[in-house]
C-alpha cells in the first residue's frame, strides 16, 4: 500500500495523470482492503510462494485469516499455471519471462529456504533426520544433514537423488548441492 502511495505521488508531482486501472480488482483480504491486484504484484516482484510470505508483504491474511485459501489459489495460479482460478480475477498473472532469464540471487535464496522449510526438511524429520542450509553461492547450495540423515551410509543418495532433485525441479534445473563437510 505504501509502494502505491509513494508511485502515485511521484506520478502527481511530475505533473502526470493518475494511473489508470483497466479494472476493479476484486477485495481479497477485507481486514486490510487488499485486492487480488496487488497479491500478485507482490508474488511477481518478489518471488513469493507461500501464504505466509504474501502476509509479510502485504499484509493480506493477517487478520481473520478468512483469505488464506484465496491467496492460496492465488499463488497456485502465478506460479504454476499463469491464470487466476478465482472468479472475476485477473486473466494472466504471470508475466511473460525472456528466454533464458535468471532468478536474482536473493530470489534465488529465498526460494530455496522455502523449499527447504516446507518440503524438504518435513520429510527428513519423518525418518528422524533433519537438514540445515549452510551457504548459497550462486546456483551451489550447501547443506548439512543432522539427525539420523547424518550418518546415514545413504547420506549422498539423500543430498543428489532428494534434495537436489526437489530444489531442481522447483527451482532451476542446474542448482548444484553439496554436502558441507564437517
Amino acid at each position: 500500500m505504501g509502494q502505491e502511495a509513494l508511485e502515485a505521488a511521484i506520478r502527481h508531482w511530475r505533473g502526470e495523470p493518475p494511473r489508470p486501472r483497466s479494472h476493479e480488482s476484486r477485495l481479497v483480504c477485507k481486514c486490510f482492503a487488499v485486492t487480488e491486484e496487488q497479491i500478485v504484484k507482490a508474488i511477481r516482484e518478489n518471488g513469493l510462494t507461500s501464504v505466509e510470505e504474501v502476509t509479510n508483504y502485504t499484509k493480506a491474511g493477517g487478520g481473520c485469516g478468512d483469505c488464506h485459501e484465496d491467496i492460496a489459489g492465488i499463488l497456485e495460479a502465478v506460479l504454476n499455471r499463469g491464470t487466476s482460478p478465482l472468479r472475476g480475477g485477473i486473466a494472466d498473472l504471470r508475466p511473460p519471462s525472456p528466454k533464458g532469464s535468471r532468478l536474482s540471487n536473493i530470489q534465488r535464496m529465498q526460494k530455496v529456504m522455502t523449499i527447504l522449510e516446507d518440503v524438504i526438511r518435513p520429510r527428513l524429520l519423518q525418518d528422524g533426520g533433519d537438514i540445515e542450509l549452510v551457504d548459497i553461492d550462486g546456483k551451489v547450495v550447501t547443506v548439512a544433514l543432522l539427525g539420523l540423515c547424518a550418518s546415514c551410509p545413504s547420506s549422498r543418495l539423500t543430498v543428489e537423488g532428494f534434495v537436489q532433485q526437489t530444489l531442481r525441479d522447483a527451482i532451476e534445473p542446474d542448482l548444484i548441492v553439496k554436502e558441507a563437510t564437517p
